[in-house]
């Protein structure tokens, strides 16, 4: 019979082989997987961004950053559903370029998607009707008609 010391040596060594052990090999073996990014519907102030479904066992959520020219990416939403596959980002400034990503994060590690770049439109300038310049010119002709009478006498 073993003695009650070596029973417990024995227990520590198993319990670390079977709590520490796997776990080590999991961040491998269970790597995020990253998931691939698109966009649609682009407007001055906002855009649609999809992506396709994490088949991690371990999901825990999704994150999606966001980056322009003068700023560090910034933490636009999280998402806790695995089949949630799309979110708008809106309050997008007209006629600028944005980056986007979406990090899949499971219980060991995450994975980045692949890096979108969208440019939202500029808003159309306005337009002048082609009849206001000839209508601007007879009407400081005039003017100048009638301030030229009035001093004239």
């Amino acid at each position: 019979m073993l003695s009650r010391k070596t029973l417990i040596v024995l227990f520590m060594l198993l319990s670390f082989f079977v709590c520490f052990i796997p776990f080590r090999f999991s961040q491998t073996a269970y790597a995020a997987t990253s998931v691939n990014l698109t966009y649609s519907d682009v407007t001055e102030t906002s855009v649609n961004l999809n992506w396709s479904k994490s088949v991690d066992l371990l999901f825990q959520h999704y994150q999606i950053y966001m980056k322009t020219s003068s700023t560090g990416w910034t933490l636009v939403w999280t998402i806790n559903d695995v089949n949630t596959l799309t979110h708008t980002v809106t309050n997008l400034s007209p006629g600028t370029t944005y980056q986007f990503k979406v990090t899949n994060y499971d219980l060991v590690s995450s994975a980045d998607s692949n890096i979108i770049t969208v440019t939202t439109p500029a808003p159309p300038t306005p337009s002048i009707p082609w009849w206001v310049p000839p209508l601007v010119i007879v009407a400081i002709f005039i003017a100048i008609i009638l301030v030229l009478r009035f001093f004239a006498g």
